[in-house]
This record gives C-alpha cells, structure tokens and sequence, in this order.
C-alpha cells in the first residue's frame, strides 16, 4: 500500500512509512500516526510491523497508556520541567496486530488504547526580544489587561508568565485545577448557609506557596480583592489567579447554573451569589488560563466581552486559537513565512507577517490614531459648514451673499486638499492610559465642536464690526437690495462680502490645524510632510489674497475679478491680519486647553 511519506534509515536500513495520520484535535490534545517498519536487507521486503505512535499532553498521554508502563514519578517530573518554564510532550506507541486494511477502517480510540508510554519531549520556546516590553507598555503605560491563555501546562504557563511580566515576579499565585478525588462538601447548617458555596465540588483552590491548604471560595475573594457580590467593598489584590482548563470548565458549569437554575432544584440565593462572585472573580482576575483547548479558548473570550468588557483583544498563531481569534473584537494572527498556519489567519480580521505580540501594540496604537482621526474629520466638516452658514447669514443681514467663483474656491482650493491629507498623520510611537472617545456625543468632542464653533462666529463678528467702524465702506441694505434688482443676482461685490470671505478662508484652515495637533494619539502635524505644506501653502496663498486682492490692481486681475474681491482700505487690511492671527492662537489655545484638561 502507498505510504504518505517515509524516512530511511541508512545505518540499519529500515524503512518508516506513514500510511495513516491521526489528525491533532485540541479537544484531544494529541496526535498519531501509524506507521509502517520494514527491514530493506531482509530477502522478504514484504514482511513489516505495524507501529502506532502518538504525542501529546503528558497527563493525557498517559491516561491512554497501560498503566504498568507509566512511571510512578511522572507527574513530579513533569511539574520539575514546566516550572523551569519548558513545553512538554508525551509519547507513546503500540505494535498493531491487525492488517493495514483492517487499521484503515479501525475507529482511532481502538488504535489509541493500551499504549505503551515511551518517555518525555522537552522543549523550550523562548520569548521573543520584544515581548516583555510589548507586555509592559500595554500593562503599565496603556493601562490595558494583559491575559495568557494557553494550552501548555499550568507550570509552564506560570513560569513564562513571570519571565514576560503578565505575573508578577513577586506575587503570589492561586492556581485552581480540578480534583481527581474530589473531597467532600462541607454540609449546610443552619449557622452557615452558604458553607456549601465555600467549597465548590470538584474544584479546589490552592496557593503555590503551600499547595496542601485548600483555600474557601471566601478567601480567595479576599486575597484577589473582588469583596464579595453581597458588599461593594473592594482591596488592592494580594494575589494573581492561574486556572487549568478543566477548572474553568467545571466552574462555568457552576456559573450556567447559578445563572439558570432548575426550579425543582433551585439554589438558595446566598449560594448562587457566592458562585455568580467567584465566577466574576476568575474573570476580572484571572491573569493565566492553561491546559486550555479550542473551545475553552473561545468560550473565555466570549465570557470576558459578555460579564466584564465588550471590547477584547486576542492574538495567536495556530489552529487552536481560531475559534478565539473570530470570537473577539479584534483577532491578530500573528503568522510568519510562507509555511505558517493557514487557520488562524483565516478566522482572524488581522494577520501579523510577524510572529511577534508587537502586532498588538501597533494594533491598538493605530486603531487609537483612526478613531482620533474619524473624530478630527467629523469635527473639521461640521465646522466647515458651520463657518460658512455664519458668514452667509452675516451676509444676508447686509444684503449680499458669496458669488458661484467664492463658493468654488472654497471647496476645491480648501477644503479637499486639508480634509484628503489630515488623515495621512501616523500614530503616536507611545501609548497612553487613555483611548479617544468612542462616541460623538461625549463631553471632549462636544466642548471641542462648541468652542471652536463659538470662536469663529466670534470674530465673524469683530470682522464686520471693523466693517462698520470706517465711515463710508458699508452699503445700507436699501443700496444692496437696488444693486440686487439692478443686476438681477444678489449683489456680491461690498467690503462686507470680500471681509468675511477673506477671513474664512483663514478659520477652515485653523481648525483643521487645531483639530489634527496630533497629540496624543498621532504623532505631531509637522511629520506629515504633504499636509504640513498644503496648510504652509494655502495659508500663504490666503494671505497673498487678503493683502493683494483688496488693492485698485489685485481686484481688477482675472483673479480679484473671478473671486469678487472689493477694494479694501490698507487700516482694514491690516486690522484683518491681526485679526485673523488673533483667530489662529485662540483656536489652537482652545484645543490645546481640552487636550491638557482631558488627557492629562
């Protein structure tokens, strides 16, 4: 029979052939082959053994094994390798009496029973360079919650948790596993009702530090700080949590059904609100999850955006993960080569051509830079309209309004330009505790909106003000309204009209400059070289029309004409400068203070 692949061995020439692969099943957590041996120096090449081989977590390795060929001392030696933070397989085989037809149909539990336990694979999968800064900066300066959850041994999880800063060096830890015996239940008394929620059946929690002690549900409330469901009270944590998968199996079980609980059978409700505390606990407390499968993957991530926050990140890079990868707000899978698993990419909305949790930061840190930005537009637009609402109302009020060439101007010289190239700014290099606001209608967004908006009807007004101050510039709008009949349009061409025209101009470009300063989710204004010249270039083109345009010559050019520009007093030209920096600072002052107020 055709082999699916096979290795030679040139010393002893025997030949391995694969001819049937037992698929990884993470609700297994193994694998096998079976495999065929033939001696290529024998006269009779046909005569072979059949082998199945199969790795694995150790402790169910073993349970597949007879149990006179696992060693007595195999689970302290395996808890001797995982502390030292090492990843660990178990092996296993058995001679197959069976024809390779008969083993082609045979059903894979057949295969896998009564092995014989073949030893240990130590592994070390050391931490990538950057991973113990990446934990630290989305722990202490994001002020982000950073969780393991893994498939490996709790030990091993424990270990690697310290050396990359999830757990602290110095912190105790209470692991929570399930029992193989499990002890009584303390019974209820009428003195202590709710003793029987102390010690959840089947699950135990203990300190690392003296693990015979079998902490209360009560207590390790208490040493996590959660208080309890009955009380509000709260302390600072004195101890991290680490669960197995099965622990965190068997207390959803307790949580569904504390949650729906039967109505013959209906828990008294001390009890309930002690498991429905515990279970919040693990969840807001838990920093480790090991020996956790697929499922269990998936479950936790839904658990933690249902009871304790929406939004939840999560990155991996195999098979295992990717139920939990679609299962989250944002899934990374962190792929590297061309070789790298499929799965995880597929499942995932974000794929990392590194193998590195770098990706995470950079995730949050240009997620945190789109928000800042879409906010920054938004702003900008509604603000754009609301300028020019002001100033055609103003105009309105003297008997003009802005001609089809002012109109044309602002949309394609200004507005285009600034609002294609303020989204190109990066994100800022360093993350803060704090995200942008995740609402258009939260306080920043509206003081920012309000102020700026305040602002630049404020001095759409000291412009006209001005306007009016000079004897003999201003049209009565009895003169506006015979100018208005005369020509059959609204009449444009007034030192009003041409005033507020030049100033706006300047306030659509100040609060695209006030609304993308940068800080501090973006890096500076200047860094974004193309945006940074176009507000250089149309500030100084808006500049040149307000000092050019106004004069006998600039407004009889093709441009003054095209624009409607009316002859300006060099007094007023010069109070508009003034007036239109004066406008600049109080715009940029005024977001600045927010930013400093709110982000502080």
């Amino acid at each position: 029979t055709q082999a699916m692949f096979e290795v030679l061995d040139e010393e002893s020439d025997e030949r391995l052939s694969v001819i049937r692969l037992l698929d990884f099943n993470s609700e297994m957590a193994r694998m096998g082959v079976v495999a065929r041996l033939q001696n290529m120096s024998t006269e009779d090449q046909n005569v072979a053994k059949l082998f199945v081989f199969v790795k694995g977590a150790p402790e169910i390795i073993a349970m597949k094994c007879k149990r006179s060929s696992v060693p007595a001392d195999l689970h302290d030696v395996l808890a001797e390798y995982a502390q030292q933070g090492l990843r660990v397989l178990g092996l296993a085989c058995r001679e197959l009496t069976e024809t390779e037809s008969e083993i082609r149909k045979m059903p894979r539990a057949k295969l896998e029973k009564d092995l014989k336990f073949a030893g240990l694979v130590i592994l070390e999968n050391r931490l990538k360079s950057d991973t113990s800064q990446v934990i630290r900066e989305l722990s202490n300066r994001g002020g982000l919650r950073t969780l393991m959850i893994t498939g490996d041994h709790s030990r091993t999880a424990i270990s690697v948790a310290r050396q990359c800063g999830i757990l602290s060096s110095t912190s105790s830890v209470i692991v929570s596993d399930v029992e193989e015996k499990p002890s009584k239940v303390p019974s209820k008394s009428k003195d202590n009702p709710v003793r029987a929620a102390e010690f959840l059946h089947g699950v135990c929690f203990v300190d690392m530090k003296d693990p015979s002690k079998k902490l209360s549900s009560s207590e390790v409330l208490a040493r996590l700080g959660a208080g309890s469901s009955s009380s509000s009270m709260t302390t600072a944590p004195s101890a991290e949590l680490v669960l197995t998968g099965a622990a965190f199996r068997k207390l959803d079980e307790e949580f569904t059904s504390a949650m729906n609980p039967p109505s013959s059978l209906s828990l008294v409700q001390t009890n309930r609100e002690q498991i429905l505390a515990l279970f919040k606990a693990v969840l807001t407390h838990g920093s480790v999850f090991a020996r956790m499968s697929a499922s269990d993957k998936s479950r936790l991530v839904n658990l933690l955006r249902s009871e304790i926050d929406p939004h939840v990140g999560m990155c991996g890079d195999g098979a295992n993960d990717a139920a939990a990868l679609k299962e989250a707000s944002v899934g990374i899978s962190l792929c590297e080569g061309i070789d790298a698993d499929a799965t995880a990419s597929l499942a995932a909305p974000l794929t990392s051509r590194k193998a590195t949790i770098r990706a995470v930061l950079d995730t949050v840190l240009e997620g945190r830079a789109a928000a800042a930005a879409s906010l920054s537009a938004f702003r900008f637009m509604f603000l754009y309209s609301s300028i020019q609402l002001f100033s055609v109302l103003l105009l309105y009020f003297v008997g003009s309004t802005y001609g089809d060439g002012q109109f044309l101007f602002v949309d394609l010289c200004l507005i285009i330009p600034l609002g294609i190239l303020m989204g190109k700014t990066q994100p800022s290099k360093y993350l803060g505790t704090q995200a942008p606001p995740a609402s258009l209608s939260s306080q920043i967004i509206l003081l920012s909106t309000f102020s700026q908006t305040l602002i630049q009807l404020l001095f759409q007004l000291l412009t006209i003000k001005l306007i009016h101050n000079i004897s003999g510039l201003q049209l009565s709008f009895s003169e506006m309204q015979e100018l208005t009949i005369k020509h059959a349009e609204p009449w444009v061409l007034c030192a009003d009209n041409s005033a507020l025209f030049l100033v706006s101009n300047f306030q659509y470009i100040w609060t695209c400059v006030a609304f993308n300063i940068g800080r501090p989710f973006r890096v500076s204004i200047f860094t974004n070289r193309a945006f940074f010249f176009m507000i250089c270039t149309l500030s100084a083109l808006c500049f040149l029309l307000l000092w050019l345009l106004t004069t006998e010559v600039g407004s009889l050019s093709w441009f003054g004409k095209a624009l409607q520009i009316e002859v300006l007093p060099n007094n007023l030209r010069v109070q508009l400068v003034f007036v239109v920096i004066g406008n600049l600072l109080a715009s940029l002052f005024a977001e600045n203070l927010l930013i400093v107020f709110f982000f502080r």
